[in-house]
């Protein structure tokens, strides 16, 4: 799951994408550290050889921006948990002047993908009618992420970052621009742990294989239009 970007106010807790003793679910706000770091996108043919290297951020904005969708462009940054997904997600939204739907506010421990139809209901649905999302977060001072808490309202806009775990399913429809953030595994539960503590490690690893089989099944890195390696 991701940070919140523009528009969306920073959370006290997490699950698996921010997770364990009140923090949210993995792959919740991997903080940029230092300076600002040049990343880079790779998009690869079907042999999966690399055609060409630019700049990402660019890139997705061009892609977004030229995307034949009709009414908001929706930029969906996915990829596992532990990626860097929020990191990316919060210069894309600064970049295109856009606000951000982070997942976080909808994924628990205990639930990977089974929240999407609220999901479509209050965010997906109302923004691609041109009216303001308005949705239920999860409660974040409980844990687990297992019971609802306050709304929150996402203004429409031209363009909206949605960010987190499978928000570019294939149920999620014509996405102005698909992005996938990938990190050897080894390195995301290390920054799982690193964030929420060794103790955590049976449920990140649980949450992984979750992942694992959902993104399988769904085939959504081979949607990607984007592919960016987060590991920078």
């Amino acid at each position: 799951m991701g940070g919140a970007g523009a528009g969306g106010a920073a959370v006290p807790c997490r699950s698996p994408e921010g997770a364990g003793r009140g923090r949210r679910p993995p792959g919740r706000r991997q903080k940029a550290r230092g300076r600002r770091q040049q990343a880079e996108w790779s998009r690869r043919s079907g042999a999966g050889r690399v055609e060409q290297r630019v700049d990402v951020l660019e890139r997705i904005a061009r892609r977004a921006l030229d995307a034949d969708v009709p009414g908001v462009r929706l930029v969906g940054i996915d990829g596992p948990s532990g990626s860097g997904k929020s990191t990316l997600a919060a210069r894309v939204a600064t970049r295109l002047g856009a606000p951000t739907v982070p997942i976080d506010d909808f994924v628990s421990w205990g639930d990977v993908t089974g929240w999407w139809p609220r999901f479509e209901e209050q965010v997906l649905a109302p923004l691609l009618a041109g009216r303001d999302a308005v949705y239920q977060q999860r409660d974040w001072s409980d844990w687990r992420g297992d019971s609802l808490g306050g709304w929150r309202t996402v203004a429409w806009a031209p363009v909206v970052v949605l960010e987190g775990v499978t928000c570019t399913r294939g149920a999620a429809g014509p996405l102005a621009c698909r992005v996938w953030v990938e990190t050897p595994r080894d390195e995301r539960l290390r920054r799982g742990l690193e964030r929420d503590g060794a103790e955590h490690r049976s449920l990140w690893e649980r949450w992984m294989r979750e992942e694992d089989a959902f993104f399988a099944a769904d085939a959504t890195r081979a949607r990607a239009d984007v592919v960016v390696p987060g590991t920078a």
